[in-house]
């Protein structure tokens, strides 16, 4: 028996389908179940025999029809996208920063910052911490100017040190 599972790519863990497959005494694979959509029946289409065994899709309960039309408001599979949070935004930051995209990661930080709100400071801190890394001292300046709380201020000073950066009279400064 071959059981395959298919995943969405767009970041959210959901089962889009499960093809079980048997086979007959001719060695022939014959789909005994199946579970999920279009996906999941063009699969077990592409592991029968031509598609001789095939059944019609069904859409899985899970995929919920948009409720705007128009392909922007779909993602992959045509389910539709939730609007992104600030927090959605800062973990992208995150993850750009986390791939070498400095710039990008503080633009959609900047953003975040800018707008104000519950997440102005963490956007801040983080904005003050990547600009420390890769040494842009007056970005690093403007983000402690922004940052209230006194160990997050002090947690900007000592990385900008450590990446080379000195603190004089409240502003940042290359040694």
């Amino acid at each position: 028996m071959v059981r395959a599972r298919l995943w969405g790519t767009d970041g959210e863990a959901a089962l889009l389908g499960e093809v079980r497959l048997s086979f007959s005494r001719d060695r022939k694979p014959v789909p005994t179940a199946r579970k999920g959509g279009l996906l999941a029946g063009l699969v077990a289409f592409l592991l029968t025999a031509n598609g001789a065994a095939r059944a019609e899709p069904t859409p899985p309960a899970s995929v919920k029809k948009p409720a705007a039309s128009g392909r922007a408001a779909r993602g992959p599979l045509g389910r539709t996208r939730r609007p992104l949070t600030d927090q959605d935004i800062l973990d992208q930051a995150q993850a750009a920063y986390i791939r070498g995209e400095r710039q990008h990661a503080i633009d959609l930080a900047t953003g975040i910052a800018e707008k104000g709100g519950e997440l102005a400071g963490p956007a801040w801190r983080f904005i003050g911490l990547v600009a420390c890394s890769v040494r842009a001292y007056r970005l690093a300046t403007r983000a402690f100017g922004n940052i209230m709380a006194p160990d997050d201020q002090e947690a900007l000073i000592l990385a900008c040190k450590s990446n080379g950066l000195s603190f004089i009279n409240r502003e940042f400064v290359e040694r």
